[in-house]
């Protein structure tokens, strides 16, 4: 069992210490204090003990006040569960060497019928400790979408953002063109980031949907 959640999970409560007790199952406490709703649950998916040894049971701990409507919180998690682009064929994918301003990472130059609805970006950065990167998904349609990634610095998130593209009606057959990245604010020299767009989990010729443990 596997505990996320909020400060409400840590160690002043002893929440984790109560489940172990009633359940008489070993908890793994990685609840973080400072994150919000969201951190602990991210990183969690985002590690490779969740990819190699899932565990059978995860309790998500979080204040009543939280938004848990929130759609892009959704459109980061959702992709982690089969950790985004790996085993999938890749669309397009491209490493570049960031300098200051817009950077081009994606260009669709042939026009391949890249859905939106069917798409997730998996992004790398080089340097783990970003925690904030802001991009900009284009469309042979002349719309575009500016989608930020933020997670907070209290979680390792090994420079690594996962995120599916939007599947709204208006905008689910859209075909992409084209994928930018913003360099952050007080960059590491040599910073780069690599980008792959693959199928989403469950789009047709994708994965499919999460694996039982």
């Amino acid at each position: 069992m596997v505990l996320v959640g909020t400060s409400n999970s840590g160690v002043a409560y002893n929440f984790a210490g109560y489940l172990e007790q009633y359940s008489g199952v070993p908890v793994v406490n990685m609840a973080v204090t400072g994150g919000g709703f969201e951190s602990a649950m991210l990183q969690l998916l985002a590690s490779e003990d969740f990819q190699q040894n899932p565990p059978k049971v995860i309790v998500w701990e979080f204040a009543t006040h939280y938004d848990m409507s929130l759609r892009d919180f959704y459109r980061q998690a959702v992709p982690m569960v089969n950790n985004g682009c790996v085993g999938q064929p890749a669309l397009l994918s491209n490493k570049v060497k960031l300098h200051p301003g817009r950077n081009e990472v994606l260009m669709n130059a042939t026009a391949k019928e890249l859905r939106s609805a069917d798409m997730m970006i998996d992004l790398r950065f080089s340097d783990p400790g970003i925690h904030e990167a802001e991009t900009t998904v284009w469309y042979f349609s002349g719309r575009k979408e500016s989608y930020g990634l933020e997670q907070s610095d209290r979680i390792d998130t090994g420079g690594r953002y996962l995120f599916e593209l939007r599947d709204e009606d208006d905008w689910a057959d859209l075909t992409v063109m084209g994928f930018e990245v913003e360099a952050p604010e007080n960059m590491s020299e040599g910073l780069t980031v690599e980008a792959t767009l693959c199928k989403r989990h469950g789009a047709p010729g994708g994965q499919q949907l999460a694996r039982n443990p």
